[in-house]
C-alpha cells in the first residue's frame, strides 16, 4: 500500500507467465483473476481501494485478458478482489486435493486431504470431516466441483480462519510485547 508505483514491476512477470501459456488469439476471451489474501484484509479500506484500483488499471492497460467491469466487488469486479479467509482456506483445500489426486476416488470410499496454511498475516484450516461427523455438523461449506469428464462431485467442508495469526503478525505481536 505504501508503494503503489511498485505494483507494475510485481505484476509484469505474472502477466508474462500467463501470456506464455495462453495464445494471443485467446487472450481476450480468457478471464484473469488476481485474488488478494490476508495482508490486504489487514489494510484500512482506503489503502485497499488504492491497491485494487492501481492493480486493475495496470491489468487493463497492459493486457487484453478478460476483466470484469466495476461492481461493488471492486474496480475490476470479481477479477481483482480481496478474498475472505474462508475463501482462502477453501481454495487452498481444493489446490492440495487436486495436486494429491484427492478427487479421484468414488464418493463411497473417498478420503480427501486436510489443509493447514499459516501464511504471513493469517492461518486457515480446511478439511472434510468423516461421514459420521458431517451428519452432526451444522457449519459446513457445500462444495460442488465438476471433473474434467463432466461428473459432479460434492464435498462438505469445515473451514476456519484466523486473521492476524500468520507468522509475520505473530512475530510483530511477540516483538511488541518484548519491547513493551
Amino acid at each position: 500500500a505504501s508503494n503503489l508505483d511498485g505494483i507494475p514491476a510485481y505484476l509484469a512477470p505474472l502477466l508474462e507467465h500467463a501470456r506464455s501459456k495462453i495464445p494471443p488469439s485467446l487472450e481476450s476471451e480468457t478471464p484473469i483473476f488476481l485474488l488478494a489474501t490476508a495482508g490486504m484484509r489487514l489494510l484500512p479500506p482506503e489503502e485497499q481501494a488504492e491497491v485494487l484500483q492501481t492493480t486493475c488499471d495496470f491489468l487493463r492497460f497492459h493486457s487484453h485478458f478478460r476483466i470484469d467491469g466495476p461492481s461493488k466487488a471492486g474496480p475490476c469486479g470479481r477479477s481483482v478482489r480481496i478474498i475472505t479467509g474462508e475463501e482462502e482456506g477453501l481454495f487452498g483445500w481444493i489446490a492440495v486435493n487436486y495436486l494429491m489426486d484427492g478427487f479421484s476416488q468414488s464418493d463411497d470410499d473417498r478420503a480427501t486431504y486436510g489443509f493447514l496454511d499459516m501464511g504471513g498475516a493469517s492461518t486457515q484450516i480446511a478439511f472434510e470431516p468423516s461421514a459420521e461427523e458431517r451428519e452432526k455438523a451444522k457449519n459446513l461449506i457445500d462444495v460442488r466441483l465438476r471433473m474434467m469428464g463432466g461428473e459432479e462431485i460434492h464435498h462438505r467442508l469445515f473451514v476456519t480462519t484466523w486473521l492476524g495469526y500468520g507468522t509475520n503478525q505473530a512475530r510483530e505481536r511477540y516483538v511488541g510485547r518484548l519491547i513493551h
